[in-house]
C-alpha cells in the first residue's frame, strides 16, 4: 500500500509538469499510517478533512496540492498587499 503526494517539478524552469511521490506504508495504526518518507518514518493522519502531508489516493493527492497553492496564492497576496502599503507610507514621508 502506499500514500501519494503531488508537487510541482522543480527539475525545469516553466514548472508545467507536476509530480507524483509514492512513499510506502510500512505500518497502519486506527489514526493513520506510518510510511517511509525520504529514507525517515513519518506518521500520516487517517481521513480525508484538514491538511495532510500525503494521501491515499491519487486523486485526494491532486485535490491537496491544489489547496496547498490556493493558500500559498492567499498568502502571497497578502505580503505584497503589506509591501504595498509599506512603500505608500515611506513614500508618504518622503514627500
Amino acid at each position: 500500500m502506499y500514500l501519494y503526494r503531488v508537487d510541482a517539478d522543480l527539475s525545469t524552469e516553466e514548472f508545467e509538469k507536476l509530480h507524483i511521490s509514492k512513499f510506502i506504508i510500512v505500518k497502519e495504526t486506527p489514526k493513520g499510517y506510518w510510511a517511509l518518507i525520504y529514507a525517515k518514518r513519518k506518521f500520516i493522519l487517517k481521513g480525508s478533512n484538514g491538511k495532510r502531508f500525503a494521501y491515499i489516493s491519487e486523486e485526494d493527492a491532486l485535490k491537496g496540492y491544489i489547496k496547498r497553492k490556493e493558500r500559498q496564492i492567499c498568502i502571497n497576496k497578502a505580503q505584497i498587499s503589506r509591501a504595498k502599503k509599506g512603500i505608500e507610507i515611506a513614500n508618504n514621508l518622503l514627500c
